[in-house]
């Protein structure tokens, strides 16, 4: 079988292997959603550790488990670092790790994965886009890193700037549940 006859050519290289992967990862286990969770390097993506399911539970759970490890993950890194800075000068850092650093990387990678939603769901509104805000999470966990609460924030922003409809608090809800429209406030 010619597998780089499958490679997308606009894509840069890495990026055609691992959605040509991907693609046939999905038909093979026939999974209804994939997800990709790249383990990146200073310069670049190390490996990518690929999950799929036939379930949206399932893509809510990945998500929420995806969204601990980086935060453990980023305390761990801190912590590395305050220790090597007291290895190095001989005195003690004032502040602890989780002060040091927090949760700014983690933040910072949410913030631009939420602008890369917006960025989509404005182009599918735009379009006429009218679907269940399961359906809206499903495709945007599936796409992005992001949890439901994320998406639940997201859209209540976006209905605040007039950008969709406010079809929840209608209802006496703050939150969107699964069953509420997303459309375009016109």
């Amino acid at each position: 079988m010619n597998w780089s006859g499958r490679l997308d050519p606009h894509l840069r290289r890495h990026e055609a292997v691992e959605a040509a992967f991907l693609d046939q990862f999905r038909r093979t286990g026939n999974f209804k959603y994939v997800l990709s969770a790249p383990i990146e390097k200073e310069d670049r993506t190390h490996f990518c550790i690929v999950y799929g399911t036939r379930s949206g539970h399932g893509l809510e759970a990945y998500r929420g488990v995806e969204y601990s490890a980086l935060k453990s993950h980023e305390i761990v890194r801190a912590i590395a670092k305050k220790d090597r800075t007291e290895r190095r000068t001989g005195q003690g850092v004032l502040l602890g790790p989780d002060v040091m650093l927090g949760s700014r990387i983690l933040e910072t990678q949410v913030a631009d994965e939420r602008e890369k939603a917006i960025a989509w769901l404005e182009q599918k509104i735009l379009g006429g886009y009218v679907g269940n805000f399961k359906e809206l999470w499903s495709v945007l966990l599936e796409k992005h890193v992001l949890r439901i609460a994320d998406v639940k924030d997201l859209c209540v922003d976006l209905a605040m700037r007039k950008q969709i409809a406010d079809t929840w608090s209608t209802q006496r809800k703050r939150k969107l549940q699964d069953s509420h429209i997303i459309r375009s406030p016109s």
